[in-house]
């Protein structure tokens, strides 16, 4: 039995008529237990209907999804991609007539020399895509940024900044104690620049980007209520893809590099020398480090070494056998067809 004090603490303060321990035993039986009842949740026809409806979307949104992505050539990387070839090409044909402004002459000694490397590059990269012989436009800006790009529907751009560079690195040669004389020559080192932008258009990344733009687009309006969604963005996705996407176009450029006879050399030596004396931090940078893109080219022209021996029967042609030539100028043996368009 329960001690007659706690048997009034029981009664005071649960109510319960308990007072012994045989009490409590009937208090709890099982009788006495909770009994749970289903809540059915009652919803108009309207809300099912449109429930139904979002669902059925969801599922058509998710099947177009699927069926839109596709493998990259040579990498073989899946990615999303929902715009169309024509498309593409009629974004590219808007922007020439935006960037022919400014070009240099077609029969400028930059813009020959230029169109002579694509020429021989955009026959490769079409073969790498398993395409047939598909129209390049070529523009030289006469600017003193260093820089080239491909815009949609094959529009290769290049900044005569970069063709100086190109020449002060020749000219340089041997006098940075750090580095070796480049192997390669100046006509190298600018073909694989533009096999890596010529690759850009293979893989078409600009295609891809235009597939993501939408989600940017919301983030970036996301991000004026809520300033932590930008960095998240940026550094999880926007930077990462980015240098995914110039690590393939490196691979691709190699690729097509190879097939197009150029010293393979020319793209590690490029890097090499194109930021020497400067370092930047990867994870903050839309492009792979120089120092991962060098060895990642040294490996790539090894493993494509019998390609090259395949297509060019294991002669590199009189780029070649110019490289010695440092101290002269390195683009007066290359000029070449004078037409804009490839």
């Amino acid at each position: 039995m329960l001690p007659s004090r706690a048997g009034r603490v029981l009664r005071r303060g649960c109510r319960l008529p308990v007072g012994t321990a045989a009490a409590a035993r009937r208090w709890f039986r099982p009788q006495h237990a909770a009994t749970f009842y289903p809540v059915v949740e009652k919803t108009s026809p309207g809300t099912r209907r449109a429930r139904n409806l979002l669902f059925g979307a969801l599922m058509v949104a998710g099947a177009g999804l699927a069926s839109s992505v596709e493998e990259a050539p040579v990498t073989g990387r899946l990615r999303l991609m929902v715009v169309s070839e024509a498309l593409e090409d009629a974004i590219g044909a808007t922007y020439t007539d935006s960037v022919e402004d400014g070009a240099v002459d077609a029969d400028h000694r930059d813009a020959r020399l230029v169109v002579s490397i694509v020429e021989r590059v955009a026959r490769a990269a079409d073969g790498v895509a398993g395409r047939g012989d598909r129209q390049w436009r070529v523009f030289v800006k006469d600017s003193p940024e260093v820089n080239a790009y491909c815009a949609p529907g094959r529009v290769v751009v290049v900044y005569t900044g970069l063709l100086r560079r190109i020449e002060q690195i020749m000219r340089e040669a041997g006098a940075d104690d750090e580095l070796p004389p480049p192997k390669s020559s100046g006509a190298d080192m600018l073909a694989a620049v533009l096999s890596h932008e010529c690759a850009h258009a293979v893989a078409r990344h600009s295609a891809e980007k235009l597939a993501w733009a939408p989600f940017f687009v919301f983030a970036g309006l996301v991000s004026r209520t809520s300033p932590a969604i930008g960095p998240m963005v940026d550094f999880g996705l926007q930077l990462p893809m980015s240098r995914t996407m110039e690590r393939e176009a490196d691979k691709i450029g190699m690729e097509i590099m190879a097939r197009a006879c150029f010293d393979l050399r020319g793209a590690a030596e490029f890097h090499e020398r194109i930021h020497s004396g400067t370092r930047s931090l990867e994870l903050l940078s839309t492009h792979p480090s120089d120092a991962s893109r060098v060895t990642a080219c040294r490996a790539e022209a090894l493993r494509l070494a019998p390609t090259q021996e395949a297509h060019c029967g294991g002669v590199v042609d009189s780029c070649a056998r110019h490289a010695g030539q440092s101290k002269q100028s390195w683009a007066s043996w290359i000029l070449g067809a004078p037409a804009r368009a490839v």
